[in-house]
């Protein structure tokens, strides 16, 4: 794996040991050195070169091709069939006590 994303209490994520993913205060992401994704400043993501990620225009994810992960209406992720990601109602990541993002199987 790429290393494993970690959040703050706020649900803000962080640099993993690979810089995987970040994010300032504003939630707003940035690409990592593989691209694996982005956001512009309003928190939009776009898809990596893999098509890893991508949201609509309210940032509400959506599945790539293999369906790494998803999110409804209100931008609360739900897991894929691996139980890669999840998120509770608010849209906020869960993490265990450290850090790694958890999820139903």
């Amino acid at each position: 794996m790429l290393g494993v994303s970690s959040f703050d209490m706020l649900g803000v994520s962080s640099c993993d040991m690979l810089g995987v993913s970040y994010s300032n205060m504003l939630g707003v992401s940035s690409c990592d050195m593989l691209g694996v994704s982005s956001c512009d400043m309003l928190g939009v993501s776009s898809c990596d070169m893999l098509g890893v990620s991508s949201c609509d225009m309210l940032g509400v994810s959506s599945c790539d091709m293999l369906g790494v992960s998803s999110c409804d209406m209100l931008g609360v992720s739900s897991c894929d069939m691996l139980g890669v990601s999840s998120c509770d109602m608010l849209g906020v990541s869960s993490c265990d006590m450290l850090g790694v993002s958890s999820c139903d199987m």
